[in-house]
């Protein structure tokens, strides 16, 4: 922490704070008549709240002094010690963000944002954590962040007005922002300033409001979810098959059975589905994309090309030894 910079911020309240401790220290000792020391222990006392009562003024004097300590130097003595926890927080997500940024081994790559907090932004940082990808949130409220952070969660603080600041998250180094505000229009603004940053990012919005979805296409976001369309249908799911409704929840969340995706690399071009249980592929594949085309549970002797996308499904230890075969 920054001495000077401390100093200066804190300043005014303690200066202000130290005055009214010696003129209470000298007005009760001369209102008392007891020993400086006495009357500073008992100034001290007062401020602070703590109380003991071993001395107590006698006189009207030190009873109008110990009004006024207790009016104005209580306000001033909590005033202070907010100062405090406010300079101590900014400092720590100061520490923070240089970590993460600013510092030549820190910096962020490959990595998520995650641009509002509410609970759905929640269940995504744990998810891409559970997936082993860094990601960062971004608020612009000092306490979310504050409490973020002490939660372990990579908050920063800050504002996607100010373009210096996604620059600073390394926008230009991500792989995907995730948009979690529920204000369509400030959404739109959002993915209007990530796209011009970055003009590969994949961007994924929540979006409350279906019929908004080829806005926020034409804005530039990538992929559009409606958040009360997933709902609603899980939901009712469980009412007319509900084990098939925990398995959706299982294969969405880090659980025993996962789906995922991976890129076909060189060494399987040219291979059919059939033969990747020969490579030591455990899961199964049930589709490939390839040139915006979708081929879903693809037949064992259909061949595969380099830079197609498969979708497999299996269980969680299965497809991380799946995935490194594939990609190779």
């Amino acid at each position: 922490m920054k001495i000077k910079r401390l100093l200066i911020k804190l300043s005014p309240p303690l200066i202000g704070l130290a005055l009214i401790v010696v003129a209470g220290t000298i007005l009760f000792s001369m209102f008392e008549g007891i020993s400086y020391f006495d009357a500073f222990y008992w100034t001290i006392v007062v401020i602070s709240t703590v109380g003991f009562g071993d001395i107590t003024p006698q006189t009207f004097m030190g009873k109008i002094l110990f009004i006024i300590l207790v009016v104005f130097g209580l306000s001033l003595f909590g005033y202070f010690i907010s100062m405090i926890s406010s300079v101590v927080t900014e400092e720590k997500l100061s520490t923070i963000f240089k970590h993460y940024f600013l510092s030549d081994g820190g910096r962020m790559s490959n990595h998520a944002i995650i641009i509002g907090w509410n609970e759905v932004a929640k269940y995504i940082y744990e998810e891409l954590r559970n997936n082993n990808i860094d990601c960062i949130v971004l608020v612009d409220n000092e306490q979310i962040a504050s409490k973020l952070n002490r939660e372990d969660v990579t908050a920063f603080l800050g504002s996607v007005d100010d373009e210096r600041t996604l620059i600073n998250l390394g926008i230009d180094r991500a792989i995907a922002a995730v948009v979690t505000c529920d204000d369509v229009s400030r959404n739109i603004i959002t993915i209007l300033k990530l796209r011009r940053l970055n003009k590969r990012l994949k961007i994924i919005v929540s979006n409350p409001e279906e019929e908004l979805e080829p806005i926020l296409m034409e804005a530039g976001a990538t992929h559009v979810v409606n958040s009360s369309n997933v709902v609603g249908r899980l939901l009712a799911s469980y009412v007319f098959e509900p084990v098939a409704a925990e398995v959706a929840i299982d294969l969405l969340s880090a659980g025993n059975l996962d789906i995922t995706e991976v890129e076909v690399s060189s060494k399987v071009d040219g291979k059919r589905v059939y033969e990747l249980r020969d490579l030591g592929v455990k899961s199964n594949a049930i589709m490939v994309f390839r040139r915006d085309q979708k081929h879903f549970l693809p037949e064992p002797d259909f061949i595969l090309q380099s830079g197609d996308k498969i979708v497999l499904i299996g269980l969680t230890e299965d497809l991380i030894n799946d995935v490194d075969i594939i990609s190779g």
